[in-house]
């Protein structure tokens, strides 16, 4: 990989690339991103959002370009500063809710038990409830509540709604806005546009590997006249 450039951003990648075999999943991705927001990462399934914020998770070590987190090329150094929700099942059959708090708090400095025994309560989950005892839209909650107990700098939610019922939603909504930006970067993902646009400062647009757009959703307003999921809807 090249040369890092280093331009204060809290996510700074330059012409990252990414190929799966012959197949690009990122074709010379730019993005600069500040801390103090929400931000969509929006698209079609299949259009890179997931591998992209693998590589700035650091699970994806092997591609081309250049990708920096808080100025550093993403390793275990980010990580520890990167709090990444990924479609990975966090919990074990057997392993209650409070032993995954247990273990989070051990592995992450950054993690706060208080907020976390929090969020689990906001969203309806019991302290002594097993993996295998749990909905879908049980467990999404706990990973979330287990990624939004972190004191991270920067938070990564791959598809943090996919699949799951509406009540489920609004709940994993209600701790995503819970989350004071002002300190941190919040990067959602996501196909289903409708759900989370209530909460975005900023949409990232991906299309065949690349970002079309990178604009607040205050100037897509002004310069379309309509929203977010009415953009991908009718013009995009």
């Amino acid at each position: 990989m090249s040369s890092q450039q280093n331009s204060g951003a809290a996510i700074d990648t330059r012409r990252l690339t990414k190929f799966y075999g012959a197949t690009p999943a990122l074709r010379g991705v730019d993005l600069q991103l500040e801390t103090g927001q929400i931000v969509g990462l929006v698209g079609a399934n299949g259009c890179g959002k997931t591998t992209l914020l693998k590589i700035l998770a650091g699970v994806i070590s092997e591609y081309s370009g250049d990708a920096t987190i808080l100025g550093l090329k993403p390793s275990v150094a980010t990580k520890a500063r990167v709090a990444f929700l990924s479609d990975a099942n966090l919990v074990p059959a057997r392993m209650k809710v409070t032993d995954a708090l247990s273990l989070y708090e051990d592995f992450f400095a950054d993690f706060d038990r208080r907020l976390a025994d929090e969020l689990i309560t906001q969203l309806g989950l019991s302290p002594s409830q097993r993996g295998s005892e749990m909905s879908k839209g049980m467990r999404e909650k706990l990973r979330l509540a287990l990624i939004m107990g972190r004191r991270a700098d920067i938070y990564l939610l791959d598809e943090p709604m996919g699949g799951i019922d509406p009540a489920a939603r609004e709940a994993i909504l209600r701790t995503i806005i819970g989350n004071d930006p002002d300190g941190s970067l919040v990067v959602v993902s996501t196909h289903q546009v409708s759900d989370v646009e209530q909460v975005l400062d900023r949409a990232v647009i991906m299309k065949q590997g690349v970002i079309t757009h990178n604009i607040t959703l205050d100037e897509l307003r002004e310069q379309y006249g309509i929203g977010l999921d009415g953009f991908l809807r009718q013009v995009y």
